[in-house]
């Protein structure tokens, strides 16, 4: 006669840990009497199912005798592996009396959490004069909830750092950022760009589990300081190119400040008049020109002037005539009469076309030879009006 088999758990609860194995022993008793064939499989709907497995699966029993099964939980160290408290059920089934409702033995498992983090600081390297900027990463690949503080420093202690928030709490399989910027705590003027090592830290457990200190139920015994490394390039204010800008506009101002182009260019000063001119024609194309050294003039360029009209001509002789007045009346300090007789004579004389050689005229001569007896009067202001209708006779010459 076939009857239900008895069974019994030995552990009404079992605690695994993800990526390890833990097991309780089932026994199973034939209550009949007769030998019976018996399978035993884990209850397909629950959740140990996928990773629980009974040892042996199929064995032979003598009436009133008891078989020992090893029920073996081996939960995954992945992020599919739930943490919690879960029922399971292990069926006993008579393979000669299938049609029987198998025998049930029930039980728990507690499956710890998997702790799985990833820490990444983006970019890894910034660069700049005043600041840099970094993304720090916090990835939850775990099964639990998370709390990670983090803190950043460097050993020279060359950089000062704002992160926000410094405690960050993150949710399995998802994903949450910190901010960080890093500044100098002295500005480089010049120079090469100067690179700063600093590290970002948490910390996680050492025995092959991505954890951290202060999670409930997960000891800080064994625990590790992790850092990720990070670089702040610090450029200098001053580049080679702005360098060498403001030198340029460096030059450009002193050469401005030499040049001076906003004032106006100081006049020209007339070429030295030659003293007693003189001109002869012995025959019909030729003359001959004569004149008193002058130890101001280097050079004398003499050049054809075409006059429109004879009058334009004025008298050699006119000037000879003048000096000859000039000289008796100055002898007897008669300097009023003196230039009277300039105020009439001159006036009256017709100037000579504007031309390069307009001062070896008479004209020019017995202008100056004026302009010279008022400055000796003290009449400035007829002097610049005579000095100024000189200058107007003057021209650069013209080059063939």
């Amino acid at each position: 006669m076939r009857s239900r088999p008895e069974t019994v758990v030995q552990d009404a609860l079992v605690t695994v840990e993800p990526g390890q194995m833990a097991q309780t022993i089932l026994t199973v008793r034939n209550t009949g009497d007769e030998i019976a064939e018996y399978d035993v499989v884990v209850v397909p709907d629950c959740v140990a199912a996928p990773w629980t497995d009974a040892v042996p699966p199929t064995f032979r029993l003598m009436p009133g005798k008891d078989q020992q099964v090893a029920i073996r939980f081996r939960p995954p160290l992945d992020a599919s592996t739930p943490a919690g408290c879960f029922p399971y059920g292990v069926q006993v089934t008579p393979k000669e009396a299938r049609h029987q409702a198998p025998t049930v033995a029930e039980g728990d498992i507690a499956v710890g959490a998997v702790h799985a983090l990833d820490v990444t600081l983006r970019p890894p390297q910034s660069r700049g004069r005043w600041r840099g900027r970094h993304t720090v990463k916090v990835q939850n690949q775990g099964t639990d909830d998370v709390r990670v503080k983090l803190s950043v420093a460097d050993d020279d202690e060359a950089l000062s750092y704002a992160l926000a928030p410094t405690t960050v709490t993150v949710p399995p399989r998802s994903t949450a950022e910190a901010f960080l910027r890093v500044r100098p705590r002295s500005p480089q003027l010049m120079g090469r760009p100067v690179d700063h090592s600093f590290a970002v830290g948490y910390r996680r457990r050492a025995d092959g589990r991505v954890g951290l200190a202060g999670l409930a139920g997960v000891p800080s015994d064994g625990e590790v300081a992790v850092e990720i490394p990070g670089t702040f390039t610090q450029k200098p204010l001053l580049s080679r190119l702005l360098l060498a800008v403001l030198a340029l506009l460096a030059a450009g101002l002193v050469l401005l400040l030499v040049l001076r182009p906003w004032e106006d260019p100081p006049p020209r000063r007339p070429p030295e008049p030659l003293e007693n001119v003189t001109m002869i024609s012995p025959s019909d194309g030729q003359v001959i020109v004569a004149w008193d050294t002058t130890p101001r003039v280097e050079a004398v360029e003499l050049r054809e002037v075409e006059c429109s009209t004879a009058a334009d001509v004025i008298p050699v002789h006119a000037a000879s005539a003048m000096r000859m007045a000039d000289d008796i009346l100055r002898e007897r300090s008669e300097l009023d009469r003196l230039a009277g007789v300039y105020a009439r004579v001159w006036p009256r004389m017709r100037p000579p076309t504007q031309s390069p050689v307009a001062q070896t005229t008479a004209y020019w001569f017995i202008g100056q030879e004026y302009a010279q007896l008022l400055e000796e009067l003290g009449r400035k202001n007829d002097v610049e009006n005579i000095r100024e209708k000189l200058n107007q006779l003057w021209a650069e010459p013209v080059k063939r």
